[in-house]
């Protein structure tokens, strides 16, 4: 069985027009928010995950973020092609995955991400918002290689703004 852990970055900041979209910060929403996913997500960040993060700032301040508030002291891995908003990147990324690892995280972006939700089971989502979790798990799928061919289901979707969705509560 293979569980694919996604997570959107938190509300990142537009003040700075001069800095690149890589080079975003999060805004004040966006911190706050990653407090709160933390609570939420404290005991689903477990040793058996295996952290991915795309190179955008946003990105990686808000895993680092929930992690701090977490109380979680894991690493990451930082990856070019997380920095993505095209499914079929993403879904090669995950398909070059290693079978060693039986659950990832892959922290990125929209579309990209609302894209795979919906390519890979029926739940049909029109927007994936911003600091949102949502953990997909195949029951028979063992290999990365196959992603989008598994009807994958949805274990648990969070949102800051949802107290507590779940497929399984």
């Amino acid at each position: 069985m293979k569980k694919l852990h996604l997570l959107r970055h938190a509300k990142s900041c537009w003040k700075n027009k001069l800095l690149e979209d890589e080079d975003r910060p999060l805004n004040s929403r966006g911190k706050r928010n990653c407090v709160l996913m933390a609570e939420k997500l404290s005991k689903m960040l477990n040793s058996e995950l295996t952290i991915f993060c795309s190179p955008a700032r946003r990105a990686q301040d808000t895993i680092t973020r929930i992690l701090h508030h977490a109380n979680i002291e894991k690493q990451y891995q930082i990856c070019q092609t997380l920095y993505t908003f095209n499914v079929q990147d993403l879904v090669s990324f995950i398909n070059e995955l290693d079978n060693k690892y039986e659950q990832v995280l892959l922290i990125g972006h929209n579309p990209a991400l609302t894209h795979l939700i919906n390519l890979t089971n029926t739940l049909h989502l029109d927007n994936l918002p911003t600091c949102s979790y949502i953990c997909l798990t195949s029951e028979h799928l063992t290999d990365w290689r196959h992603t989008p061919k598994f009807n994958w289901q949805i274990e648990d979707f969070i949102s800051p703004k949802n107290k507590f969705v779940t497929a399984n509560r």
